[in-house]
């Protein structure tokens, strides 16, 4: 039996710590944008934003790097 899918550049791993930080992000968030204005919900949303945006630039590598290796095999 094969694969449901071959991940030679660990994308699935990128993408489920990616919806892990947005999950992380919308409680901080919620708790900034609630009455009691958490101001330091609103500095770790931040941090979490930046870890976002270095994560989706190399998921984006990774996913061009996997188009390349599959575009390469055929």
């Amino acid at each position: 039996m094969q694969p449901l899918f071959y991940d030679e550049f660990n994308i699935d791993e990128q993408f489920q710590k990616m919806k892990k930080l947005v999950a992380a992000l919308e409680k901080d968030v919620y708790k900034f944008i609630s009455p009691t204005k958490n101001k330091q919900a609103a500095i770790r949303a931040r941090k979490k934003l930046g870890e976002m945006k270095e994560l989706s630039a190399e998921l984006r590598k990774s996913i061009s790097k996997q188009r390349q290796h599959n575009d390469s095999e055929y």
